[in-house]
């Protein structure tokens, strides 16, 4: 099995590449790129094969980009608005993965049990509750100066969390939860989502009434809502 990277829109996508006794080449696109092909094949006309592949799938990810888990590799970087961390990989024998963040680096140990997918999803959770533990205090600074100037209303708890299906969520407790995801976001589109929230406090639905108070406190809130459904899937943790 061979493994390379297409980088597609900025996007890092592994694809995986066997060779079999087959009389044809194939290739799908779905949680991760595979391509089959013949064995029977010289190597000049593999590397030839290959390239014609790697453009066809570059093509279909820009009409139809995959919600892809990211992946990440030792040497990596993950570029926040407000800070640069390096990604340190080890692999040991052993069943436990565990990370910790130092200064601008992620040292990260994973189990060399695992398959390459399973490793990385390790790496995503851990990476996600180093990052969400290091940044919720500016996340707490940010709401508690939005919520004094604008709302005046109480909070209970504030935190990142490893949401996938929302931005943000405002619950009858009054606990603000924001996607980790936004901290790969524009810092004003995190705080539209801020604002979002908080304005959940003061109206628990999306009435017209919310939309009200959201667009009294930011006007060109549609522009960053805008952002965030053209550009939403690129925010990958």
């Amino acid at each position: 099995m061979l493994k390379e990277h297409l980088f597609v829109n900025g996007e890092k996508h592994l694809i995986n590449i066997s060779f079999e006794k087959r009389k044809t080449i194939t290739c799908t696109i779905k949680d991760e790129i595979q391509i089959k092909m013949p064995t029977r094949l010289s190597q000049k006309e593999k590397t030839k094969q290959l390239l014609k592949m790697k453009k066809w799938i570059s093509k279909k990810l820009q009409e139809k980009p995959l919600k892809n888990k990211k992946i990440y590799l030792s040497g990596d970087k993950i570029v926040l608005p407000n800070k640069i961390y390096e990604i340190v990989v080890f692999e040991k024998n052993n069943k436990a993965c565990n990370g910790v963040l130092k200064n601008n680096q992620i040292f990260l140990t994973i189990s060399s049990n695992l398959c390459f997918q399973k490793k990385q999803t390790q790496i995503s959770k851990i990476i996600n509750a180093l990052l969400a533990k290091e940044q919720t205090p500016q996340l707490k600074k940010k709401i508690y100066a939005l919520n004094k100037k604008y709302f005046q209303e109480k909070i209970n708890k504030i935190s990142f969390k490893n949401q996938k299906s929302r931005w943000g969520s405002c619950s009858t407790k009054k606990n603000i939860n924001i996607s980790t995801k936004l901290l790969l976001a524009p810092d004003d589109v995190l705080d539209y989502v801020c604002v979002h929230e908080l304005a959940h406090l003061k109206e628990p639905n999306h009435s017209k009434a919310f939309w009200q108070v959201v667009e009294k406190v930011m006007p060109d809130y549609k522009d960053k809502k805008e952002w965030l459904k053209k550009n939403g899937y690129k925010l990958n943790l």
